[in-house]
């Protein structure tokens, strides 16, 4: 059996930090994407991936005279990368992958209830996780990861996605 695919369902913790604009923000959403896998052999395996990680909302001032903005962004990636796996006991094995994300980061920007600018940022960052996997049987197996994607805008401005998902697979 040399592949696999995945359905993930998790939750998204995303930390936004903004030194131009004095913005920060932490805020939760649920994810989801979808995984195929190549497994060379029981260590090791390529994996493209879809990932959701859902909306984040936040609201900001940037001085008493000006009026509210309501920033409302949506993040997803593919991936692209390896999986090591390390197994442990029966059909139990500890996980990491790394890989590169291409990215898409959605605004929508209003004022006043006024739509003002929408953007797209799009670019390339790496990402890491540490995870484990149980095997129910040969062909279907269940796990549990934790994986992080920086997304770089600018030196002055950082996006992180803290991922924490539930899989379920099959191989074939």
């Amino acid at each position: 059996m040399n592949a696999g695919n995945f359905s993930l369902i998790g939750e998204a913790k995303r930390k936004h930090q903004s030194n131009s604009a004095e913005i920060s923000a932490l805020t939760e959403d649920t994810s989801y994407g979808i995984r195929g896998a190549y497994i060379f052999n029981k260590h090791l395996a390529v994996e493209l991936s879809y990932q959701n990680y859902g909306e984040q909302e936040f609201i900001f001032q940037l001085n008493a005279l000006t009026p509210e903005i309501n920033i409302k962004t949506e993040t997803a990636s593919i991936n692209l990368g390896v999986k090591g796996s390390l197994p442990i006991y029966k059909g139990l094995s500890l996980t990491g992958r790394f890989g590169l994300a291409y990215w898409k980061y959605v605004t929508q920007q209003t004022s006043s209830g006024i739509p003002e600018d929408n953007t797209d940022f799009i670019e390339f960052d790496f990402y890491y996780g540490v995870g484990g996997q149980y095997d129910i049987n040969k062909i279907i197996f269940v796990g549990i990861e934790y994986n992080l994607l920086k997304l770089t805008f600018s030196p002055s401005t950082k996006h992180e996605i803290r991922n924490l998902s539930f899989t379920v697979g099959a191989r074939f």
